[in-house]
């Protein structure tokens, strides 16, 4: 079961990781670290699930959004930037 826990978070790593670099080269998203982003961006997506289970409504859009953002190095909402 490890293995295969293992296998499947390397392939969603591998994934983030192209579409981030070609976010990066594309324009859309500011250079950075990507081990660190795409780790922390893995993180966040399991806490956030698990949050949806054990405290349902605990985490609205919006503090989704601006956690989103913060990893990414990208502001959407007008009042943060």
């Amino acid at each position: 079961m490890t293995a295969v826990n293992n296998n499947a978070i390397a392939e969603w790593k591998a994934g983030l990781t192209t579409y981030w670099r070609d976010a990066i080269t594309a324009g859309e998203l500011p250079e950075t670290d990507l081990d660190i982003g795409v780790g922390s961006l893995m993180t966040m997506m399991v806490g956030l699930q698990v949050t949806a289970v054990l405290g349902a409504g605990e985490s609205t859009d919006r503090v989704q959004i601006a956690l989103l953002d913060s990893i990414l190095g990208v502001t959407s909402e007008p009042s943060l930037r």
